[in-house]
């Protein structure tokens, strides 16, 4: 596991700099968000996200990740807005600020609403039934070394 706070290193890319986020997924996914030490033009660069696996720790300096108070599949209530959703990501940044990834049930026009994320202090437990994960499942989400992450099903359209 990647503590926070440590000098990494991408093992494909070369790409180094400090681990700044862990971002867990439901289905079992984790990224590890790094921020490069060098300024470009004067100002810090964008931090860009990568599967775990490929992070070698460089020197480990850093913290262990949190706990989180919900668990990843938990049903919770967003406390200000009143909306309802699945947790489904799990973010845990250095500076001490942890997001809860709510994905709602319900379709919008037909189509899944993307993931909300909302600080953990404000969403409470709504329900603790959990989908079911089935036993064959396995992250299959590949990173891009870049800002985002995409699941293979998608890049086999």
């Amino acid at each position: 596991m990647v503590n926070l706070g440590s000098h990494v290193r991408d093992n494909l890319t070369g790409f180094e700099g400090t681990a700044i986020a862990r971002i867990t997924h439901l289905y079992g996914c984790v990224h590890i968000a790094i921020l490069p030490k060098e300024l470009k033009d004067g100002a810090p660069q964008k931090e860009r996200v990568f599967d775990e696996q490929r992070v070698e720790v460089i020197t480990d300096s850093g913290r262990q990740a949190r706990t989180p108070k919900v668990e990843l599949g938990n049903t919770v209530k967003d406390k200000l807005t009143g909306l309802t959703g699945i947790v489904t990501t799990w973010y845990d940044e250095y500076t001490s600020i942890t997001f809860v990834g709510v994905t709602p049930k319900e379709l919008h026009e037909g189509k899944p609403i993307d993931a909300l994320y909302f600080p953990e202090d404000r969403i409470e437990l709504f329900d603790d039934t959990k989908p079911v994960v089935s036993p064959s499942s396995s992250a299959t989400s590949g990173s891009i070394a870049g800002e985002f992450s995409l699941s293979t099903s998608r890049l086999s359209r």
